[in-house]
């Protein structure tokens, strides 16, 4: 039964909930190994349109083949991903460095695009893209889940706005 709370039902990764309950320990983690705590947030471009086009059906298939991307780079034990609701993903990790952190996320970016999913809808790409907001702390900071959520969903919105299919990132204090 708690495994039934703490995973998404359809893409049968971790979910919003679980993410609320076990921020603090994965900071904590970050703490004690030392290490930079990573939040990455990204979004499907253009899924309600591409909903609207290709049916819901698709627009599943769409998320649990972005869920499995997701498992596959972001497989260690001090690595969690979240469905945050909707066409939203989120993931928490660790790394030694921020060019660390920049690049898995931008892997994780280009990894879904070569999934080569095909949208009609897109503006700017034939294939399915995420846009994608990470912030990166040192984890001696002190790191409200809140304010690193909202300023990891501002960088999605920035990715977005410039063109989207695209990493925005911040390693900077948050205030």
């Amino acid at each position: 039964m708690e495994k039934l709370s703490t995973l998404d039902a359809l893409t049968n990764i971790f979910n919003r909930r679980y993410f609320d309950d076990i921020f603090v320990n994965m900071v904590n983690s970050a703490k004690r190994k030392k290490e930079l705590f990573n939040f990455l947030m990204l979004d499907v471009d253009y899924f309600k349109d591409y909903n609207d086009v290709y049916g819901h059906q698709l627009g599943d298939d769409v998320l649990i083949r972005i869920s499995e991307v997701l498992k596959k780079t972001f497989f260690r034990a001090d690595d969690a991903s979240f469905r945050l609701g909707g066409e939203e993903f989120g993931v928490i990790y660790n790394t030694k460095n921020e060019s660390a952190a920049i690049a898995l996320a931008d892997r994780l970016r280009l990894e879904i695009f070569n999934l080569k999913i095909e949208n009609k809808k897109s503006k700017e790409h034939k294939y399915i893209s995420v846009s994608l907001g990470l912030v990166s702390i040192d984890s001696k900071e002190i790191i409200e889940r809140n304010i690193v959520y909202h300023q990891a969903d501002k960088l999605l919105y920035k990715a977005k706005k410039d063109g989207r299919n695209k990493l925005k990132y911040s390693t900077s204090q948050l205030h």
